[in-house]
């Protein structure tokens, strides 16, 4: 991107949430990036459903977290001029994973049960309320995650954790048969030490965060990561770079390991959340303030309007 100055060019921002989102409430990486943007003078709005009054803005913010945008919040972005991630409305697994396997799939190696929805399928989880069963379904996911009996005999729609099986044969029928949930290879990437590893690439315009997740467990959340080390962005294999051209991604979080030499994305995500253990990371938020700068990609383009 040619250089120019930003220092006179303030925006208003507008960020479309959900309905049932409250953005006081949820931890996202984006409300880490406003603060910064208040503080160079640009301005926010935030529009939270699809019954809000439309404020005039220079660029809006699609922050729908779920996997599908409902098709009336696609038709409220159409109204901005500038939108960043409008063309990223459906980031099911089946979009972008190239291991999903099927149950007559010959397959060997060990594989992982995911949702076919992002993140476990919590966030559909939260806004949907479960038709009321919250409770008794936080219980039977509980039980599930935990009884190879009670897998091969019930369904669920949500996972708090992604079971990991030595082999495809193992799995249930029962699971082959939810389609809520998706079968994968698993295809680790291990340290120096044999800990498990996941790299994650986040971007904001020509703003870019690279890191190494470390945890000693195979499924890695960030609440069981132990260390991170941060990469240098230059190092984001070209595939990637490649895959969110492709996919439309202005804004967003892609995780992925080396495998064999190669890289294999395990997750996409649009609406980055933020470990609350994130103020305890030396240097984390300098980051966070230089990633915010990404804004000015978008400065660029509404200058232009």
């Amino acid at each position: 991107m040619e250089s120019f100055d930003t220092e006179n060019i303030l925006v208003k921002i507008a960020i479309l949430h959900h309905s049932r989102t409250d953005p006081k409430k949820a931890i996202y990486l984006l409300y880490h990036c406003c603060q910064y943007w208040v503080q160079q003078g640009h301005s926010i709005v935030h529009i939270n459903g699809t019954d809000s009054p439309l404020p005039a803005a220079d660029l809006l913010i699609l922050h729908v977290n779920l996997s599908v945008v409902p098709q009336a919040y696609i038709e409220i972005a159409r109204n901005y001029p500038v939108v960043i991630n409008k063309s990223v409305i459906d980031i099911t697994r089946h979009v972008f994973s190239e291991n999903i396997i099927d149950q007559n799939d010959i397959y060997d190696g060990p594989v992982i049960v995911k949702t076919r929805n992002n993140y476990g399928g919590m966030p559909e989880r939260k806004i949907n309320g479960m038709n009321g069963k919250y409770i008794f379904d936080t219980i039977k996911v509980f039980l599930w995650q935990r009884s190879g009996w009670l897998r091969s005999r019930s369904s669920v729609e949500w996972l708090a954790n992604y079971p990991v099986y030595e082999s495809s044969r193992e799995v249930p029928l029962k699971i082959w048969q939810n389609k809520n949930l998706v079968v994968e290879k698993f295809l680790p990437e291990h340290g120096s030490n044999g800990d498990y590893q996941v790299r994650e690439w986040l971007f904001l315009g020509d703003r870019e965060i690279h890191y190494i997740n470390i945890c000693r467990d195979p499924v890695i959340r960030g609440h069981n990561t132990y260390r991170r080390e941060y990469l240098a962005p230059d190092d984001v294999p070209v595939e990637l770079r490649t895959t969110r051209t492709k996919l439309g991604f202005d804004y967003g979080k892609f995780d992925y390991v080396i495998y064999n030499g190669k890289p294999v994305l395990y997750d996409i995500n649009k609406t980055i959340g933020i470990a609350p253990n994130t103020k305890d990371r030396p240097g984390a938020f300098e980051y966070i303030k230089a990633f915010s700068q990404g804004i000015e990609f978008y400065q660029q383009v509404t200058a232009g309007q």
